[in-house]
């Protein structure tokens, strides 16, 4: 039995690897060079996946970026805690942002539940990865979010207006 690691990585270029290490031994121990590597291809990338042992589970953890040159990158911000499962689940993270979803495998078959069934679950990288391309660089980014419809509105509907006009007043 055994977690399935779903990481989406998009600042990994070719002949980086993504890694998983964190506080138990089965992560590394903190120790680079024994952490879990993170698997890839053409057609899943910008995903990356491993197997964690269930022992695994409670760590605390944080992603890596092994570069082709040997250069490590270590994610920005506090370290993550593994979320303390007794039972295979999928867990879903991305880079740089510390938030993971569990979804545990409820049926007989092996399967994932659904992971809309849980209000605060994030989109599946699927859904996401359908609304734009990768970005190349940070303009390609602005122009991904801007696509996503999200920005297209009329800012007066997004926000409160006042009819100050800037520089005056006491």
């Amino acid at each position: 039995m055994s977690i399935t690691l779903d990481a989406e990585c998009s600042i990994t270029q070719e002949g980086d690897v993504l890694c998983l290490i964190g506080s138990d031994v089965a992560l590394g121990a903190w120790d680079a060079q024994k952490s879990i590597q993170l698997e890839t291809s053409a057609s899943l990338f910008p995903r990356w996946q491993a197997c964690l042992p269930l022992s695994a589970s409670g760590s605390e953890c944080k992603l890596i970026v092994r570069r082709k040159g040997g250069h490590i990158d270590w994610e920005p911000g506090e370290n993550r805690q593994l979320p303390s499962t007794s039972v295979p689940a999928t867990m879903r993270m991305t880079y740089g942002r510390r938030e993971i979803d569990l979804i545990p495998e409820t049926s007989s078959n092996g399967y994932a539940a659904d992971p809309k069934s849980s209000p605060e679950a994030s989109p599946t990288f699927q859904e996401m990865a359908g609304n734009f391309n990768r970005p190349k660089s940070r303009t390609d980014l602005r122009q991904r979010l801007m696509d996503l419809g999200e920005f297209q509105k009329n800012i007066e509907e997004r926000y409160e207006m006042e009819k100050t006009k800037l520089g005056e007043g006491g």
